[in-house]
């Protein structure tokens, strides 16, 4: 039987948005607003200064989603140790996180945008960590 961790859950979903401002706000805010849009985050902000909720929403979605999936999974694969759950995050990033990305990229960077592949490596990077992140923490903590 399932017995999802609803606290270890949304604890997760706030550390994913700490770590999400923190690479993007603090650590490589610059880098990725220069490379995404060739405009520092200064000029990006003020040229849109009523940023929609929408991607922030839709960011609390997924990650809750992908929180649940984990959970399920590590149950389904017995997994109870964090080096076992980060070995999980990284099969999970090399076979999903990286194809969908790249896909994605790709097409922006040959048929529309010609965004700069740091753009790429940038939000892999971050996407990486929170999937080790989660797998790791939601295979030791789990509901007894």
């Amino acid at each position: 039987m399932i017995r999802h961790n609803y606290l270890a859950i949304t604890v997760m979903v706030i550390a994913n948005m700490l770590v999400g401002f923190i690479w993007y706000g603090l650590v490589f805010g610059e880098v990725w607003s220069q490379a995404a849009f060739g405009k520092s985050v200064a000029e990006v902000q003020a040229a849109n200064p009523d940023m929609s909720p929408v991607p922030y929403i839709v960011n609390v979605i997924s990650i809750i989603c992908t929180c649940f999936f984990v959970s399920w999974l590590v149950q389904k694969l017995n997994i109870v140790t964090f080096n076992d759950g980060l070995k999980l995050g990284l099969a999970i990033s090399i076979g999903t996180v990286f194809p969908v990305l790249a896909t994605h990229y790709a097409f922006l960077q040959y048929a529309f945008a010609k965004q700069d592949y740091s753009v790429l490596w940038l939000d892999l990077g971050m996407s990486v960590v929170c999937t080790l992140l989660i797998c790791g923490v939601l295979a030791v903590w789990r509901k007894k």
